[in-house]
């Protein structure tokens, strides 16, 4: 379908329109996010955001006279503005990494000073899990602790089952990233509550 049709149908916000611009710009929109950020399910995730979020919510079709041009700018600003979040989350998570290890100093102090190591873990799994996106920490919440399906947390979600997939399979991504890490400093606690330097 040619884009001058599809923008008429997308003005009028018929469902055949929305289904073409997906079949026809799919593909090379999921290239384009690709090529910024360089990793296949992110790319996924955006493409898909890009569609829910955006396509279907834009209702100034009409003013649209380039669809390839505004579609492929729309995901190109999409992917800086997570790239840039990424970096803020990245220099967050550092300073935090950074406030863990001071929390632990070589002091000698007796065990009774020390945090309990059961609240310590938690503190740190929920300053981990407050890294996620909102989506991800939705999806984690529904499948983890409500229990929920995919298709239960996809229709809660209003997004599609592949869509909770993807934004599982990146949280529980995010989440293995610092296990080691996780681990290390639990170790540390451990290792600081009970020998003095």
């Amino acid at each position: 379908m040619e884009d001058v049709f599809i923008l008429e149908g997308l003005a009028k916000r018929k469902e055949e329109a929305y289904s073409a611009v997906y079949r026809k710009y799919a593909k090379l929109l999921f290239a384009r996010a690709y090529q910024i950020l360089q990793d296949k399910l992110e790319a996924e995730e955006m493409v898909q955001d890009f569609f829910v979020n955006h396509v279907l919510r834009f209702s100034k079709w009409e003013q649209v006279t380039q669809l390839k041009y505004y579609l492929q700018k729309g995901i190109h600003n999409l992917c800086i503005i997570h790239l840039n979040k990424q970096k803020r989350i990245r220099r967050y998570r550092s300073q935090f990494f950074m406030d863990e290890h001071a929390a632990f100093p070589n002091s000698g102090e007796p065990v009774t000073y020390q945090p309990a190591i059961e609240e310590y873990e938690k503190s740190l799994r929920d300053k981990i899990l407050s890294t996620l996106s909102y989506q991800q920490q939705t999806a984690m919440r529904l499948a983890y602790v409500e229990k929920h399906c995919y298709n239960d947390i996809a229709s809660i979600m209003k997004v599609s089952r592949n869509t909770v997939k993807t934004h599982l399979r990146l949280a529980r991504k995010n989440i293995e990233k610092y296990e080691a890490y996780f681990q290390t400093l639990l170790q540390m606690a451990l290792v600081v509550t009970f020998i003095k330097f």
